[in-house]
């Protein structure tokens, strides 16, 4: 037996906004880790923030498919109607 829910589900601005700002938070300090970790190699500093850069925004992208993940087992925020 099928079970079909007829309802629309709609996110707060507070919590996209919630949302984006604590991804942002976390990205900055993966960044400054990343950034002072490569600073110890003894790397020229151009390459270190060239590769720090790199490393950092390929592993934003899939954190923030992570991070997206997470958010939606959280009910928080949402708007439920039904139609």
């Amino acid at each position: 037996m099928a079970c079909h829910h007829r309802h629309k589900v709609n996110e707060t601005r507070k919590r996209s906004l919630t949302k984006t700002i604590s991804f942002r938070i976390i990205e900055i300090i993966v960044d400054v880790f990343i950034l002072l970790g490569l600073m110890k190699t003894g790397m020229p500093e151009l390459m270190i923030a060239g590769v720090g850069a790199i490393s950092v925004e390929a592993a934003c992208g899939v954190g923030y498919y992570i991070w997206e993940r997470l958010w939606n087992r959280i009910s928080w925020g949402r708007i439920i109607k039904d139609i």
